[in-house]
């Protein structure tokens, strides 16, 4: 009976615990509203070597740039935006953003394959 009872608890604050995460993370988006972000991609190597005769499988560099808006009337600091392009996570930092405050963002690079790489918001964080 008591191990029932426990399981049940536990399943209650499982559920409450997922609600919760939800709730926060649903309440951390709203304040912020994504005004475009596009993939920059740049070959860094690859390609026919005439020194010697090879071809070497082509790569990328890509990151995310765009613009974030403050549409909330809060003052933020050290936001955070986690995007994902391919497996990878990338991320850009902006110390401030003040209530109706549009800034510009650029993420760090990974390197790729693919020439055309998706890319989605993961995240948005900030103190």
């Amino acid at each position: 009976y008591h191990e029932v009872c426990m399981k049940k608890i536990l399943g209650i604050l499982l559920l409450l615990a997922v609600i919760a995460g939800g709730y926060f993370y649903l309440s951390q988006q709203e304040d912020f509203e994504i005004i475009d972000s596009k993939i920059e991609l740049k070959q860094i190597g690859g390609g026919m070597n005439f020194e010697t005769p090879s071809v070497t499988a082509i790569r990328f560099s890509a990151g995310v740039n765009g613009s974030i808006k403050n549409i909330s009337e809060e003052n933020y600091s050290n936001v955070i935006l986690t995007f994902k392009i391919g497996n990878d996570e990338v991320t850009a930092k902006i110390s401030e953003l003040k209530p109706g405050q549009t800034a510009k963002f650029n993420t760090n690079k990974i390197e790729t394959k693919n020439k055309t790489p998706k890319h989605s918001l993961l995240s948005i964080t900030h103190d």
